[in-house]
């Protein structure tokens, strides 16, 4: 579990470090590093819209789970990351590395580099 976490802020520092050195060779005068990568606070309705959005996508995959038993097992092997979380139980620190897991790991990395850097890079 701690290898995962430290996985995970490994790869944040990896995909943030592309963007930090563009940032500061070239775009430093001209926006604050959050602006250039595209971070903002979101408003109460798109926090909304997400929140629904999340709940009607977590359905399909638990009906798959419930009826394909060929699916479970996918999810069930040791290999993939709910296999090692399935191994180890369900205790807090187990759900803790699991949200740590696909929000920073997942989540904010790839966010960070494709959206924030490399999309708006293209746009432009």
């Amino acid at each position: 579990m701690l290898s995962d976490i430290l996985n995970s802020l490994l790869q944040v520092i990896v995909f943030a470090l592309i963007p930090s050195l563009v940032y500061l060779i070239w775009f430093r005068q001209q926006s604050s590093y959050f602006e250039f990568l595209g971070i903002k606070r979101a408003n109460f309705k798109a926090n909304a819209l997400a929140a629904i959005a999340s709940l009607l996508f977590l359905v399909p995959p638990l009906v798959l789970v419930a009826v394909d038993p060929q699916f479970k097992s996918i999810l069930a092997d040791p290999e993939t990351i709910t296999g090692k979380f399935a191994a180890l139980g369900w205790h807090w620190t187990t759900v803790i590395s699991i949200l740590f897991i696909a929000v920073i790991k997942t989540s904010f990395a790839e966010e960070l580099f494709f959206r924030g850097f490399i999309a708006k890079r293209l746009i432009a």
